[in-house]
């Protein structure tokens, strides 16, 4: 009988699997069309269902597209209505007072931004390949690309198709190293017909990767994937007949090396952030005014307790923010980790300042030189702050805290000109009790507007020369027989 029986069905199956024979498909595909119920098991057990470790690879890749995103953020419109915290006169400014549309408990927009290793985890860990990409014309583009193939989908089916005849998409992820940045790219490709790899069962993804990854439309799907990279407008990154090598295979892993390198030495200065805390009292607008003061109240002693936790300098074996230990900066400071960050806090009122220094220069050669800085008023105080009062050119992202009744504070923040928006948003009304869940969500938020901040008009320039300098010491050990002139381009 052409019919198959399930005991044969299934061992049949095991066979395919583990012998990873796709011809046997083909010649059996009339068996298992007059057998719907044995063939839609094997489609099952193709995609996956069930299986966890393809949930965590979605996911995974979900979060990489919403990373890909990132820079295409709006600012949300603020609602109108209650006490602002903040004055600014500027329309090239930004100021976040909150937003009914965005929530708090959305957990989805609290991951901090380009903060964990992707390339060594994601990319590094399973087959990939590395190109080198070069491009002329008036911008010259020059980095390294490194794919790997994360998954393989197959597509939704008619009712007037057959389900042997749905296309099967491979997720080309990538990892694009320039001088800009890095940027993070994925994008689906139809590879082949179900029916083609059906037999693989469930080695279907390492066979599929891999001969995706030798595929010889790698010069097209490369310059596709280059074509969207976000770069923070419509437009996106312009390639004009870009020159794409191969590294030999016998090469990539010391390529690999050499990038997992370049991204730890990147994220390791990222991982490590200071932020000036300073404290308002009633009725102070200026500068001059907030950095004089070394008393403060308890409920900005408290606030400090929640962000942080109280150090001795001189026996803190963490990391300093530039504060020395011999004491002549402040015997204690605030200090904190958060998912993998160290936060060292320059608290002005703890640092010493002259009462006949006007200037507290002592307080600003810390401060100013920090990209962050956080205002605490209290309950009282009904004095809404002009950031613009702030003179350092380093201060980007000026977070006003208000203590308010009932263990709660409200938060407003102002963003110098450059700074694109970074989530989590603030929500409406942006008023927060005192608990872990504030905590988090405010260091999420400021070390993601700090990211966010690095790649103003201000930051941008000598993190461009940083990169520049790693990326050609890399791609000058990278000689050309390391590499592998693959199909003639266009441009992209």
């Amino acid at each position: 009988s052409p019919t198959m029986s399930r005991g044969k069905a299934l061992k049949y199956g095991e066979m395919l699997r583990s012998r990873g024979f796709i011809r046997h498909i083909t010649k059996r595909k009339k068996q298992f069309k007059d057998s719907p119920h044995h063939y839609y098991r094997f489609i099952r057990n193709f995609e996956g269902e069930g299986d966890m470790k393809s949930q965590k690879v979605k996911r995974e890749f979900d979060l990489w597209e919403k990373q890909q995103q990132l820079n295409q953020l709006q600012w949300p419109i603020n609602t109108k209505g209650g006490e602002r915290l903040l004055r600014v006169d500027d329309v090239t400014w930004h100021s976040e007072t909150g937003c009914a549309g965005t929530s708090m408990n959305d957990i989805n927009d609290r991951h901090i931004e380009k903060a964990d290793p992707h390339f060594a985890e994601q990319i590094a860990s399973v087959d990939h390949r590395h190109f080198v990409i070069r491009s002329g014309g008036a911008s010259p583009l020059e980095g390294v690309f490194s794919i790997v193939v994360d998954g393989v989908t197959v597509g939704k089916t008619s009712s007037s198709e057959e389900s042997s005849d749905r296309e099967v998409f491979a997720k080309y992820k990538g990892m694009l190293f320039i001088c800009e940045g890095e940027y993070r790219i994925a994008v689906d490709v139809p590879i082949k017909r179900l029916e083609s790899v059906i037999g693989l069962g469930s080695s279907y993804r390492t066979a599929a990767s891999r001969n995706s990854l030798n595929s010889k439309d790698m010069s097209s799907i490369v310059q596709q994937m280059l074509s969207n990279v976000q770069t923070g407008d419509d437009s996106g990154m312009h390639w004009e007949r870009p020159q794409i090598t191969r590294i030999k295979k016998r090469y990539t892993g010391e390529m690999t090396e050499s990038l997992k390198q370049f991204e730890a030495t990147l994220l390791d200065g990222r991982r490590k952030v200071k932020w000036g805390v300073l404290y308002a009292k009633p009725g102070q607008t200026t500068e001059e005014q907030i950095y004089s003061n070394t008393t403060t109240s308890p409920a900005f002693e408290e606030f400090l307790q929640l962000i942080g936790e109280k150090v001795d300098l001189q026996y803190h074996s963490g990391y300093m923010g530039g504060l020395s230990r011999a004491g002549d900066m402040g015997t204690h400071s605030v200090y904190t980790l958060q998912r993998g960050y160290e936060i060292m806090y320059h608290v002005a009122p703890y640092i010493p300042s002259r009462h006949t220094d006007p200037q507290s220069i002592p307080r600003k050669k810390h401060l100013g030189n920090d990209v962050v800085m956080i205002i605490f008023r209290d309950e009282n105080d009904k004095t809404p702050l002009d950031p613009r009062t702030f003179t350092s050119h380093f201060n980007h992202v000026f977070c006003v805290v208000k203590a308010m009744g009932h263990n709660s504070y409200k938060v407003n923040i102002a963003y110098k000109p450059g700074v694109r928006p970074s989530k989590p948003f603030l929500p409406y009304p942006p008023v927060f009790h005192r608990d872990t869940h504030f905590r988090d969500f405010l260091i999420t938020k400021l070390i993601n507007a700090e990211n966010a901040s690095m790649e103003s008009p201000e930051f941008f320039g000598a993190r461009y020369r940083v990169r520049q300098q790693m990326l050609q010491a890399l791609l000058e050990s990278t000689s050309s027989k390391k590499l592998k002139t693959i199909a003639p381009t266009v441009g992209v």
